[in-house]
């Protein structure tokens, strides 16, 4: 019987423990917004949705999209002056006229709460981690919770991006798992994943990943979140392929249950260090 790997199950019960060391620490953090993209801002409004259910503050800078690079970088190294934020969110994407890796690099690695400054990436690719990017780490999260094990096991990622398919394969690497990642370039791509124990979806493509690319060992972690004619779906065709394999991640209430409850943790981590 397939076994429905439920985030927002684990979200609930992280959120007791946080909240009450949130109203002990008493953490701030600044969400950096550039423009009007509308993921943005609805991954915005959850953020604060749930800063303020942890008793966490929030300072909300919205700057224009006809903001200069310069002006950008000033407004980065107030936040990292200023004493009382212990950490900082740069909302991507950013608008095309904006470099987005100079600007990361302008974050204080202490108050990375992204985790993708050069110093933290490094950092867990040295099996040191710190501040790790959350959806990576929501993703352990959920396995452990769910007693998976990793070490010794075929983990397959589709996804090469920095915030989640580079990082997540850092940290299945110290757990010793024997890690593949391919992308778009990959050749014969089912017949990659089929083999697999572990597959992390993370492409950005609605319902992408049918039957053919599973098979009844596997264990499929969907970290798609994308919007069709029946409302949000992830990047596995879930009605297909959830009765033919052990274990899967629904879309909602899955790993993005969990993302915001990782950044959290390392805004405390971040106040506590600070």
């Amino acid at each position: 019987m397939v076994k429905i790997l439920y985030g927002d199950v684990i979200a609930q019960e992280l959120s007791k423990e946080l909240k009450l060391n949130c109203e002990h620490w008493k953490p701030q953090m600044a969400v950096v917004i550039v423009g009007k993209d509308y993921g943005s801002l609805q991954y915005v409004k959850q953020i604060e949705k749930k800063a303020s259910a942890l008793s966490v503050t929030v300072k909300r800078v919205d700057l224009p999209e006809t903001i200069s690079q310069e002006d950008l970088t000033k407004e980065i190294v107030l936040l990292n002056q200023d004493k009382n934020i212990a950490g900082i969110i740069l909302q991507m994407p950013l608008p095309k006229s904006i470099d987005s890796q100079k600007i990361i690099e302008v974050i204080a690695p202490a108050k990375d709460l992204d985790g993708l400054h050069p110093y933290n990436l490094g950092r867990l690719f040295a099996g040191q981690p710190s501040l790790v990017p959350c959806t990576a780490a929501a993703v352990m999260r959920l396995l452990a919770y769910y007693e998976i094990p990793v070490a010794g096991k075929n983990v397959v990622i589709v996804g090469r991006s920095l915030a989640v398919g580079k990082p997540l394969a850092a940290l299945m690497i110290n757990d010793h798992a024997t890690v593949t990642i391919c992308h778009s370039k990959s050749e014969s791509l089912f017949e990659i994943t089929k083999k697999a124990d572990i597959i992390v979806c993370a492409i950005g493509r609605g319902k992408f990943f049918d039957a053919k690319y599973f098979s009844a060992k596997s264990i499929v972690i969907d970290v798609g979140i994308n919007n069709d004619d029946e409302g949000i779906c992830g990047d596995v065709a879930y009605s297909q392929v959830v009765d033919i394999v052990a274990a899967i991640t629904p879309v909602p209430k899955g790993v993005g249950s969990l993302t915001i409850i990782t950044l959290m943790e390392n805004l405390l981590a971040a106040a506590k260090n600070k």
